[in-house]
């Protein structure tokens, strides 16, 4: 590297840690005529950062290794309950107030591309944190190290149970009472974190408001994307006369890579759109008659790739599917893949394990393959591949044109509202997890007591979510060996 290039990186902040490690690796990104280009591996041409590449003043964003991306997943694999919200809660403070992993603009927009592209948006926000610090591998690593832990313990009781669960005791519920208590309190935490950052004046205050009342008011899954393009046309127009030029060079250095190339995103979103045709036209076809798990692929892989919002929002159709006849119209030719009671007690299980509620697939591949005569574990990675991809696929697919779009004046007025209508979206879970664990809470006024207590205890006392989460299931069962109300 000439003297000219490495001034040039020291001036704008970037890849400051990749020259003093010197031959301990190479830099996951070459200059080329002024420009950052990332390498996914090596040199990747043509798909260049944005370039504004420096942390903001007296911000050095970490510089990971896959060792760490490894670790912090893993310890987040096993310990993040509570659903999307708690789990981009935990996500907030881990890798932005408290490691310095990312800018809370890019973690923000990270948040609206989740809300704005089928699948689960904390799995995808793992993988997208994963690329952007170490390439399309880094990515890999931080999905299925979050992904991992729910996928073994749910593919494990489907398995073993052969779908034989009934209802959870008294005291695991006591448990998961303790648990989405905690979790409701990290969701709190996150949203006055990320919505101090991104109100910044009246007109990103409101559209946070709005967002987050709109969506209190209505769960349809068209309403947050359409919130977030609403929001970004408002900041589009108030914010037309002003001057990001500053802001420009204080940001992004906090992206190393964006995975892949936009030819190669282009290819992956391709194959995504690809499959799904093929699939819906296949049954259209076959009015039904397909080989099981080929079927079983074909009703995952269109519930992920048509399903926004998460878990929650896939549910009641999962529950159709999974209980109801087949469309050939003999029952004895097309039979409920599983009863109500073997989805029911699986979702109870689901919910109180770590990680995406995605991972439910694993449980209910293991049933269906059951039922049907084929070993269990087949069945589960058949289901659970099945939901999973599209997600995966889409923001591996996305990110490097979002890595071009975000350089875009437009698009820098926009991002304001859009992030402001994202973060309304986390206020909402405040409110509506609040509301559910009132109602299914064995012990609605406690488990209101151990939310408050977990609140002040992370935020304010420094305690670790993990250590709370597991307080906060002990303190359930107490409140339940108490026979509190």
């Amino acid at each position: 590297m000439g003297a000219e290039e490495e001034e040039e990186i020291k001036e704008y902040g970037v890849g400051t840690g990749l020259l003093e490690s010197g031959a301990k690796e190479r830099a996951t990104f070459t200059l080329d005529d002024d420009d950052e280009e990332v390498g996914g591996g090596g040199r990747a041409r043509g798909q260049k950062l944005p370039p504004s590449s420096s942390a903001a003043p007296g911000i050095p964003y970490a510089h990971v290794t896959f060792v760490e991306i490894a670790k912090q997943f893993a310890v987040l694999g096993w310990t993040a309950f509570g659903g999307p919200a708690a789990h981009i809660a935990t996500f907030e403070r881990v890798f932005v107030s408290s490691k310095s992993w990312l800018s809370s603009q890019v973690f923000t927009e990270f948040l609206a591309l989740g809300q704005c592209v089928s699948g689960p948006t904390s799995t995808q926000m793992a993988f997208a944190i994963g690329v952007v610090k170490k390439g399309t591998m880094g990515g890999l690593l931080s999905g299925s190290m979050f992904l991992h832990p729910g996928f073994i313990l749910m593919s494990i009781l489907g398995a073993a149970t052969g779908g034989a669960l009934g209802r959870p005791s008294a005291l695991v519920r006591a448990l998961v009472a303790g648990f989405t208590a905690v979790a409701i309190a990290l969701v709190a935490g996150a949203a006055a974190g990320l919505g101090k950052k991104v109100c910044q004046d009246k007109v990103t205050t409101c559209i946070l408001t709005v967002s987050a009342a709109v969506c209190l008011y209505s769960k349809a899954a068209f309403v947050m994307p359409l919130l977030m393009l609403v929001g970004g046309a408002v900041t589009l127009v108030a914010y037309r006369k002003k001057d990001f030029a500053a802001e420009d060079r204080a940001e992004g250095g906090d992206i190393k890579s964006l995975g892949l190339t936009t030819r190669q995103g282009g290819i992956l979103l391709a194959v995504w759109v690809s499959l799904l045709s093929i699939l819906l036209i296949v049954v259209a076809a076959t009015k039904g008659h397909l080989w099981g798990p080929l079927s079983w692929f074909s009703t995952f892989y269109t519930a992920g790739s048509l399903i926004f919002g998460g878990g929650q929002v896939l549910l009641p159709l999962l529950l159709d599917q999974m209980t109801s006849e087949g469309t050939c119209g003999d029952p004895t030719q097309c039979p409920a893949l599983m009863t109500e009671d073997q989805f029911y007690a699986g979702l109870a299980a689901a919910q109180s394990m770590p990680g995406p509620l995605f991972n439910f697939s694993a449980y209910l591949g293991a049933v269906i393959a059951h039922n049907a005569g084929y070993w269990s574990f087949f069945g589960t990675l058949v289901c659970w591949v099945g939901l999973f991809a599209p997600g995966i696929m889409l923001i591996f697919g996305v990110l490097p044109f979002w890595g071009t779009f975000r350089r875009f004046p437009l698009y820098k007025r926009a991002l304001p509202g859009i992030n402001s209508a994202a973060v309304g979206l986390i206020f909402t879970a405040v409110f509506r997890m609040t509301f559910q664990a009132h109602e299914q809470s064995p012990f609605p006024k406690a488990s209101t007591s151990i939310g408050v207590l977990s609140f002040t205890a992370v935020q304010h006392l420094g305690v670790p979510a993990p250590v709370a989460v597991i307080a906060g299931g002990c303190l359930g069962m107490l409140a339940h060996a108490a026979r509190l109300h």
